[in-house]
């Protein structure tokens, strides 16, 4: 019985674990000219479930590129006829190095139909406690009642909730740009997701029957 227990315990911690399966998205740069040095194709975010009825946006700066800091980040949450998807204040999650605030930013601009900053997060104090490249910066947001992370993950794809950036310091210099989310760079694992799935219903059947039999 304790080892059914276990199993079941750990099969529910991986189906549970923040950014487990997430879905990541590239951004690309919407400044014209576009500045030497564009830092945009060196970041990404990882889109996921967070903790309880969470989504959770996971942010990471490549190295090997042109430097930069990101420093706000926007999010247009129900572009066109789509509803609020995303409720309350964040929660951050950030490494070493890295200090963010709600609220705050610059617009995300051009782009048509116009980006709107329903929620916003930017470095809190020196533009050294943005995203450097090699740092990364977890933020969570609680979803609407009745909305799931899969509904996130659609709006996106979909282009009705949209991902902005600014990026300073780019190269060292004083030029910034803006960025907008573009595609994927995976798809769901979903052999993997099956089989985390699998375990889990088995491990509840195993720990169903052992309550029957005693």
């Amino acid at each position: 019985m304790k080892a059914n227990i276990l199993t079941a315990f750990a099969a529910a911690t991986l189906l549970v674990t923040p950014g487990a399966n997430a879905i990541q998205y590239t951004f690309d740069n919407i400044t014209t000219p576009t500045p030497p040095g564009d830092a945009s194709g060196q970041i990404f975010v990882d889109v996921g479930a967070g903790i309880g009825s969470t989504v959770r946006f996971d942010f990471s700066f490549d190295t090997g590129g042109p430097s930069g800091t990101v420093t706000f980040i926007a999010f247009d949450d129900g572009t066109g006829s789509l509803p609020s998807l995303l409720t309350g204040s964040p929660s951050f999650f950030s490494s070493a190095g890295v200090s963010f605030v709600a609220g705050g930013g610059t617009s995300i601009s051009p782009l048509s139909p116009s980006f709107v900053n329903d929620f916003t997060v930017k470095k809190s104090g020196a533009a050294a406690n943005g995203i450097d490249p090699g740092e990364s910066l977890g933020v969570q947001y609680a979803l609407q009642a009745g909305k799931s992370v899969a509904d996130v993950v659609a709006a996106l794809d979909g282009g009705q909730f949209r991902i902005g950036l600014h990026i300073q310091r780019i190269a060292g210099s004083p030029d910034s740009q803006k960025a907008v989310n573009n595609g994927r760079t995976n798809v769901p694992d979903s052999a993997s997701t099956l089989m985390l799935l699998g375990m889990a219903l088995l491990a509840t059947a195993g720990l169903r029957g052992k309550f029957v039999r005693c």
